[in-house]
């Protein structure tokens, strides 16, 4: 069940049609070396481009959200977008990661813990342009 769920959540993030907010070229280069199948290779691009940022660059909540891209894992994936959300809060891919969070919650069968991060998008991102997208995602967790 659990490749299932991984394979999942993996095509939620992998393909994740909202990447506007990405504006970084080294971050959107990898994102589309996972997209053209080559995720090992765009894991590696983002680890050498995390060892020349500091963590307080402008760049690095845009690297963790592409490592979270193209994670080889859900663990992986969700702690990252957890770091957009938590440490880079007015981040321009704060209310992207905190909308695929919830997703890869949904995808994990966890509903409770996807419905408490659409409420904290709810509150956090009410001018966001995905919370129609939120709100989908919310009414379809509470079925």
């Amino acid at each position: 069940m659990h490749g299932v769920v991984g394979a999942i959540v993996m095509a939620l993030l992998a393909f994740a049609p909202h990447l506007a907010a990405q504006s970084d070229p080294r971050v959107l280069a990898a994102i589309q070396l996972a997209q053209d199948g080559r995720a090992d290779s765009a894991r590696g691009q983002l680890a050498a481009l995390e060892r020349t940022l500091a963590p307080g660059d402008s760049a690095w909540p845009e690297l963790l959200y592409g490592q979270a891209i193209v994670a080889g894992t859900a663990d992986d994936a969700r702690q990252r977008l957890q770091r957009v959300v938590v440490e880079h809060p007015l981040a321009p891919v704060a209310d992207d990661a905190a909308l695929r969070l919830a997703q890869l919650e949904y995808a994990s069968l966890d509903h409770a813990a996807a419905l408490r991060h659409l409420e904290r998008f709810r509150g956090d991102h009410a001018t966001s342009p995905l919370v129609p997208q939120a709100a989908t995602w919310a009414a379809r967790t509470l079925l």
